[in-house]
């Protein structure tokens, strides 16, 4: 069998189907929140039920964004040893559309939505307080953001996934610190101790509802980015084959249905989509633009949007249709003038932060009267 490190050179490590699988996650997402024309819950979803409440199409997405974000992410990491580039790469490739999404909702969004005088709008607090989500503080609501019933919608209801993939980044830099990322052994540790305390979480409720619940979903969704990390390590040892990975989407039809998703899924998920990366299934070039970001940030703004401004909607395709677009296009837009621009920096930007730090640290030598600072 060919392993997969194999198969990763032959595609000069950039696997063409990654762009449409994070595509395709999104536009899941996009479905699953404009479920909400049909019912307010989750009983519509189909997985759901089939799965016996273990995964619904919602989280499976995101889950798919976790799994290949962490086997992207982590090669940068261990071949280049630059924390510094990695987290400015990490941050252009976040920040700046998030930024973005932030200041139009509140300047743009919750005015034109608000029940409230401008003027008494933007005095209140509870206006700028939406402003923390930009340090994944997750804000909700606006003032006078309010549906006819009274009722205050979550304006944006995808930021709350962004503080948990920082989260997973920064646990990854500290494994790099600590060797266990160039440790197979320890690694190997480490992920079985996330990968069975998921499990156990789920299989035993009372102590999921002991802990903290922000620990209970981090590990939820850890664990699919750890999966992606793991394939990535042991690329030299993981065969890359579609009977494996046929055989793998048959084992998950079969147990799914017994409630067995946390067992099955995060390993099941991660090889799939790394899989379908870099196969040529979906298309053998990658794509020039890549929107799912843009399309994932903004859609559930355009929702509350349309959910507001016309309640007599009541059509779940004619919402689907407009919402779809409408993030299509605002992705576009996005991708043109703020992500792909940004990302076009990470060199110049990358310079600028190391010679600030080394320049920090220099200092702070000097402060303490130290000699001369080594080079970051």
């Amino acid at each position: 069998m060919t392993p997969l490190s194999s198969r990763m050179a032959l595609k000069h490590f950039k696997g063409p189907g990654f762009d449409r699988i994070r595509v395709v996650a999104a536009l899941v997402v996009v479905v699953h929140h404009c479920t909400t024309y049909i019912t307010p819950n989750i009983s519509h979803d189909i997985l759901f039920h089939f799965s016996r409440g273990s995964i619904q199409f919602g989280i499976l997405a995101v889950n798919v964004f976790f799994a290949v974000s962490g086997f992207l992410v982590v090669p940068g990491l261990i071949r280049k040893r630059d924390i510094t580039a990695f987290a400015v790469h990490r941050f252009l490739r976040i920040m700046p559309a998030l930024f973005i999404n932030i200041l139009l909702t509140i300047f743009l969004v919750g005015p034109l939505l608000s029940n409230l005088p401008l003027t008494e709008y933007f005095r209140d607090a509870e206006t700028y307080r939406y402003l923390n989500n930009l340090i994944f503080r997750m804000t909700s609501t606006l003032p006078g953001v309010q549906f006819d019933n009274g009722s205050a919608p979550v304006i944006n209801g995808s930021l709350w996934t962004l503080y948990f993939e920082m989260l997973s980044y920064v646990v990854l830099v500290l494994m790099f610190f600590v060797g266990a990322l160039s440790n197979r052994i320890v690694f190997m540790i480490l992920f079985s101790v996330v990968y069975l305390s998921n499990i156990l979480l789920w299989f035993r409720p009372e102590l999921s509802e002991a802990m903290p619940s922000r620990i209970v979903v981090f590990n939820s969704l850890f664990v699919y980015f750890f999966s992606g990390v793991m394939l990535n390590i042991f690329a030299d040892k993981v065969p890359y084959d579609k009977r494996i990975a046929i055989f793998i989407l048959m084992m998950c039809i079969i147990l799914l249905p017994l409630g067995l998703g946390p067992v099955i899924l995060p390993l099941s998920v991660a090889y799939l989509v790394v899989y379908i990366g870099f196969s040529d299934v979906f298309g053998s070039r990658q794509f020039r633009s890549d929107y799912s970001y843009g399309i994932y940030l903004n859609h559930a703004v355009v929702l509350t949007i349309l959910l507001i401004l016309v309640p007599q909607l009541k059509s779940f395709f004619a919402a689907l249709i407009f919402v779809t677009l409408a993030a299509i296009l605002i992705a576009f837009l996005s991708w043109r003038f703020i992500e792909a621009p940004s990302l076009r920096l990470k060199e110049w930007s990358t310079d600028r932060v190391r010679k600030k730090l080394e320049h920090m640290v220099k200092l702070l030598e000097r402060m303490a009267g130290y000699g001369k600072a080594p080079r970051l």
